[in-house]
């Protein structure tokens, strides 16, 4: 049971993370669909960009619906991964214990 419990939490964290990367690149690729001048690299808020975005993809309103709030747990759960503000402690570890990559894993998402 208690592998079956890891292994839903680790499939339901990926695909949080998945999701909120291809949500990402989903917006940059619209945006450039209907802004041939948007730069990418010139940094604007992402609050800012997916309401000008949807804007300009003739969605309005969309932003303060409950799926879009979803959406913006998703992005929030993928920047505390990919920008290091996810919470994190430290300890000696050693995993010369362990059979295979996949016990390796399991130790390092709890």
């Amino acid at each position: 049971m208690a592998s079956e419990d890891w292994q839903r939490e680790h499939h339901c964290r990926t695909g949080i993370i998945f999701t909120a990367f291809a949500i990402e690149a989903m917006f940059i690729f619209y945006r450039k669909q209907v802004d041939p001048g948007y730069d990418k690299t010139q940094k604007e808020c992402r609050k800012t960009m997916h309401k000008n975005t949807l804007k300009l993809c003739g969605i309005n309103n969309y932003m303060g619906t409950k799926p879009y709030q979803i959406i913006k747990e998703c992005l929030e759960v993928r920047d505390a991964i990919a920008h290091g503000d996810s919470y994190t402690s430290s300890f000696n570890f050693s995993a010369d214990h362990l059979d295979n990559q996949d016990d390796i894993a399991k130790v390092s998402w709890r």
